[in-house]
């Protein structure tokens, strides 16, 4: 597995998320989006809906099992969910995959 395997799951779960929003409320699948914080696109009910939706990506693209809903994580979404960026590099480095390559 590689990175761009890890950051093609995260666009495919972010279009899937997009899927349930109307359209001026859609996430754009690009690093520097910023999906939570000042001026992210996401509250507390879409941060866990993408991560809902990214553990079961990452289990149906990248055949891992990896729980990301645990008080840690969430807690820490400002940090691991930043970013479209910083979600795969958290993502990548949760998964063992190598982000400086």
């Amino acid at each position: 597995m590689e990175l761009q395997d890890v950051r093609r799951t995260v666009f495919r779960a972010i279009d899937e998320l997009n899927e349930q929003r109307p359209p001026a409320e859609r996430i754009a699948p690009a690093d520097d989006v910023r999906l939570v914080g000042f001026d992210g696109g996401l509250d507390s009910l879409g941060i866990v809906n993408l991560v809902a939706i990214l553990e079961q990506r990452i289990e149906g693209d990248l055949h891992q099992s990896v729980s990301l809903i645990d008080d840690d994580v969430l807690a820490d979404a400002s940090r691991h969910f930043r970013t479209v960026g910083t979600t795969v590099s958290y993502l990548a480095s949760r998964l063992g995959v190598r982000v400086d390559a």
